[in-house]
């Protein structure tokens, strides 16, 4: 969940990774001090981080997509959907709005899926969008971890945000987000799965044995 409502300064950080110093704040290096990770690791990690978060996304994006098309044309095969089915594949293959991706799969995941699944399913869509779009299209920044009694700067720690909520990014978040958004693939990919009759995914999320994928 987003750890607070506003941002530390009146607008986003100039570039990514910036070190942001909030109203009445400070900042003192000391060799005495040293940080690890230090500003640059961070920087790194978060780059990181940002490419991971995206490449998952394709992930799901790919399976919402495949989702919409089975639910068409009753197969993800281009050669047995014939014309229609590249067409339409191509067409929205242009829509890069993940909203309208999601927006389009919700019908057709409650059409299928009973609730409370249903609902769950696409409350974790909703929740993997807004992430991915924040890591898509804003800027992260770092802020001071300051130790007040000796007057130093004794770590960093990294925030990202959009313009109305701000999460920190550290490990535990981090693979919160994995989590989330390996559950969101899997949820999408089983429903299409079930839509052109193929076996269901395994337990963890790996495919089927090649002997039920047959």
């Amino acid at each position: 969940m987003p750890t607070r409502k506003r941002l530390p300064t009146d607008g986003f950080p100039p570039w990514d990774a910036a070190l942001v110093i909030p109203p009445g704040g400070w900042i003192c290096f000391h060799v005495d001090t040293p940080m690890a990770p230090s500003p640059d690791q961070l920087k790194d990690w978060i780059s990181r981080l940002r490419g991971m978060i995206l490449a998952g996304a394709f992930n799901v994006e790919e399976m919402l997509l495949k989702l919409a098309l089975a639910d068409e044309f009753g197969t993800n095969d281009a050669n047995t959907g014939g014309a229609p089915y590249k067409a339409r594949e191509m067409r929205w293959r242009r829509e890069h709005s993940v909203g309208r991706k999601i927006g389009r799969a919700k019908p057709i995941i409650r059409k299928h899926l009973g609730n409370p699944v249903a609902d769950e399913v696409v409350r974790r869509l909703a929740e993997f969008g807004r992430i991915r779009n924040v890591f898509a299209h804003y800027p992260c920044w770092m802020e001071a971890v300051n130790d007040e009694s000796r007057k130093r700067t004794v770590a960093m720690n990294l925030f990202i945000g959009d313009a109305s909520h701000v999460w920190q990014v550290d490990e535990q978040q981090a693979e919160q987000w994995a989590n989330l958004f390996h559950q969101a693939r899997v949820d999408v990919e089983n429903l299409v799965r079930r839509l052109i009759g193929a076996p269901p995914l395994q337990a963890d999320g790996s495919p089927p044995p090649a002997s039920l994928s047959a």
